[in-house]
């Protein structure tokens, strides 16, 4: 086993992140399955998440569940594993999510429920910022801080959250310099793109109701192009679901009328 890179310090911006056994391990487990690129992804995310801890609204530094917030953060693109651990049609978060649950139950039983729990819905929810930000505090920053990797000095709070009394700029230009630096992002946006793309080609039924039918929408099947027209076509018609609940909602009417016309004789 190689050498782990916890307790992680970056003296530079006055963050260290903590080594325990299970976030070792966590680490490790990632590496065996997600390509370099993601877990590069994923440590860069760990330094904004520590950035952010005393930023973000409703989050009190001292009381965060270090632990939990650290595995979830570097297990939380298991669901983009390049190994056979990962579903056939499941969408990729709750795959992570039910990926990361099974591996901390089977190295660390003095997790209760709740800490499992706790991290798996900082996994499955942390691309849906405008719900995770509602959350506990740990779901709410780990979002933020994968967000923070396709944003940098550019992030913002979702929206319907508060920013009185302002935090300034979530991430400095500096900041996020240094980071990069340190976990270096060679072709990061190719690499996004042809991950969202095999998502949509493996199991596209998965990605209607997420980011990851727009890259297949975009791009098709391989990120080059192929098959792009028929994707965005279905991809229009799954994703429009306002249409769908009305047609549902006409094919409903005769039995409501029925329940209605019984209602009444009763």
């Amino acid at each position: 086993m190689s050498t782990s890179p916890f307790p992680l310090s970056l003296a530079s911006l006055n963050i260290t992140i903590p080594h325990t056994p299970l976030i070792e391990a966590s680490y490790h487990y990632a590496k065996q399955h997600i390509l370099p690129a993601t877990l590069a992804h994923c440590m860069r995310n760990l330094v904004f998440a520590f950035l952010l801890a005393n930023r973000l609204p409703n989050v009190v530094p001292e009381a965060l569940d270090t632990e939990v917030l650290v595995v979830s953060i570097l297990l939380h693109d298991m669901g983009l594993a390049n190994t056979t651990i990962v579903s056939n049609d499941t969408r990729f978060e709750v795959d992570g999510a039910n990926i990361a649950r099974t591996f901390v139950q089977g190295h660390n039983s003095s997790w209760d429920r709740h800490r499992v729990q706790l991290m798996w819905d900082t996994i499955a929810l942390h691309t849906i910022n405008t719900v995770s930000a509602h959350k506990e505090p740990e779901v709410a920053l780990s979002a933020m801080s994968i967000s923070a990797d396709f944003f940098g000095p550019y992030l913002q709070l979702p929206a319907g959250v508060s920013t009185e009394p302002g935090p300034g700029q979530l991430i400095t230009v500096d900041e996020y310099v240094e980071v990069v630096r340190a976990f270096p992002r060679p072709n990061f946006k190719e690499s996004v793109i042809e991950r969202g793309c095999s998502l949509c080609r493996r199991k596209k039924e998965t990605t209607w109701d997420n980011v990851m039918g727009e890259w297949g929408a975009m791009f098709g099947l391989d990120g080059n192009g192929t098959g792009r027209e028929e994707f965005a076509a279905e991809f229009a018609v799954r994703r429009n679901s306002a249409p769908t609940l009305l047609m549902n909602l006409e094919r409903l009417k005769p039995l409501d009328d029925r329940a209605a016309g019984l209602a009444g004789r009763s």
